[in-house]
């Protein structure tokens, strides 16, 4: 299977991991509360974390939301296309526009701190990748 591939897949486990723990375990939070189709025992808010909860899924979704973009490439000079710059940028930009009341929501430092972190790894996998590129040409 070519690389890329790989990279969709995880994108797609990714978004259905948020997704997944979004339905199941926020159920009161879709379209004004859908009527909880699980057992109480999947919706047991006192186990769980809080930011497995709420910074998580938005986490998860960020990160697979980068799968699906071209990777940064950072050889020559050249950066990828400006809509991947503006997917890395639109997690902890919209976090800090919530902060300063530009952007609807709540601002949360653990959603920022999961954003940066996402980003960060990333930029790291595409720097080492770029630098083998450069290493094989």
């Amino acid at each position: 299977m070519p690389q890329s591939i790989h990279r969709y897949i995880v994108g797609l486990v990714m978004i259905l991991t948020g997704g997944c723990i979004y339905i199941l375990m926020r159920p009161h939070d879709l379209f004004g509360g859908l009527p909880v189709l699980f057992t109480t025992a999947l919706y047991q808010k006192n186990f769980i974390p809080d930011w497995i909860l709420y910074s998580l899924p938005d986490a998860l979704w960020y990160a697979s939301l980068l799968c699906f973009q071209q990777p940064l490439r950072f050889r020559d000079g050249k950066v990828a296309p400006v809509l991947t710059l503006i997917a890395c940028l639109t997690g902890p930009v919209h976090e800090i526009l919530q902060y300063f009341m530009l952007a609807p929501g709540t601002f949360c430092l653990i959603d920022l701190s999961a954003y940066c972190i996402v980003l960060l790894i990333y930029i790291i996998i595409c720097l080492r990748k770029s630098v083998r590129y450069a290493a094989n040409t």
